[in-house]
C-alpha cells in the first residue's frame, strides 16, 4: 500500500510538472502572438502613411522627385449589388489577370456588406489581386486584414503565409520570420504543399 502511495504521489508530481510546462509554453505562445501582431499592426500603420514609401511619393520613388501625373482612368462597369454576383464578377476578373479589376470588386463587397457570406472570400481575393498585381505593401496590408477577420476560418493560414511572403518582399524579414512562426504555432496541420512553400519564404526571409 505504502509503494503504491508514493507511485501516485510521483504521478501527481509528474501532472501538476507538465501542467506548469503547458503553462508556460501557453503564455509564451500568447506572448509571441501578440508581439506579432504588435509588430504587424505598427507595420501597417507606416505602410497606410507612407512610411515604407519613403519620404512622400510612390513607393521606389525618389525623395523629393515631383509626383507622377495621373492619368485619366478608363471607365469602370458599375460593380454587381449582389455580394455572390460581385464575388463571381471579381473571381472572373483574377481569372482574366485583371487584378485592379478584381482588388475592386471585392473590395466593393467588403466595404457594403462585410457580415455578407461573400465578404470572407472578397477580403482574401484583395489581397490575392494585390500580390499578383506587384503590390506587396498593399497585399500585407489586405492579408492582415484577411487573417484578422477570421483568425480560424478557412483562409487564415494562407493570410499568414501570403502575409509574411509580402512581408519578405518589402525587406521586413523579422515581422515575416515573426509571422511564420505564429503560423506554424497556430496551424500544426499543414498539407506537404503548405509547409513547402512555408520553408520557402523562411529562406527568402533568412529566418533562423
Amino acid at each position: 500500500m505504502a509503494s503504491l502511495l508514493t507511485q501516485v504521489q510521483t504521478l501527481q508530481s509528474q501532472v501538476q510538472s507538465l501542467n506548469g510546462q503547458v503553462s508556460e509554453l501557453k503564455h509564451e505562445m500568447d506572448t509571441q502572438n501578440a508581439q506579432t501582431q504588435k509588430d504587424i499592426g505598427d507595420l501597417k500603420f507606416q505602410l497606410q502613411n507612407g512610411g515604407a514609401a519613403g519620404q512622400g511619393g510612390q513607393p521606389g520613388q525618389a525623395p523629393g522627385a515631383p509626383a507622377p501625373q495621373a492619368s485619366a482612368p478608363p471607365p469602370q462597369a458599375a460593380a454587381p449589388s449582389d455580394p455572390k454576383a460581385a464575388l463571381q464578377a471579381a473571381l472572373d476578373a483574377y481569372g482574366k489577370h485583371d487584378y485592379a479589376a478584381s482588388a475592386r470588386l471585392a473590395q466593393g463587397i467588403v466595404a457594403k456588406d462585410k457580415s455578407a457570406p461573400q465578404a470572407y472570400r472578397a477580403q482574401y481575393l484583395v489581397a490575392q489581386s494585390y500580390a499578383a498585381k506587384g503590390d506587396p505593401q498593399n497585399a500585407a496590408i489586405a492579408y492582415d486584414s484577411t487573417y484578422n477577420m477570421n483568425r480560424n476560418g478557412t483562409y487564415a493560414p494562407h493570410a499568414l503565409l501570403g502575409l509574411a511572403s509580402s512581408l519578405a518582399a518589402i525587406n521586413q524579414n523579422g515581422a515575416a520570420c515573426d509571422t511564420l512562426s505564429s503560423l506554424n504555432s497556430q496551424f500544426t496541420n499543414q498539407s506537404a504543399g503548405m509547409r513547402a512553400d512555408v520553408a520557402a519564404v523562411a529562406k527568402r526571409a533568412h529566418c533562423s
